[in-house]
């Protein structure tokens, strides 16, 4: 269950070992690039890091805090209250 006060994380396939920053799930995937870069062993998938590129994917990352919600009182034509 989700809870006010919790890290969200959600991010593409690009980060195999998603961490709770975008500088950590860099650095896991950096240093997955060095450990195997044809990803055969740690992170087995069908294609590997081509020469010259920084992922075997494309990457997306996204981080929030769950804050309580705002309420928004409207009248009949939309004007806030």
């Amino acid at each position: 269950m989700i809870a006010l006060g919790d890290d969200i994380v959600l991010a593409s396939d690009g980060y195999p070992f998603l961490e709770p920053t975008l500088d950590q799930s860099e650095r896991a995937l950096a240093e997955l690039k060095a450990s195997d870069p044809h990803l055969i062993s740690r992170f087995p998938t069908t294609k590997g890091f081509e020469p010259g590129l920084d992922s075997f994917d494309d990457r997306a990352y996204l981080r929030f805090t769950v804050g309580p919600p705002e309420h928004t009182s409207v009248n009949a034509c939309g004007e806030r209250l």
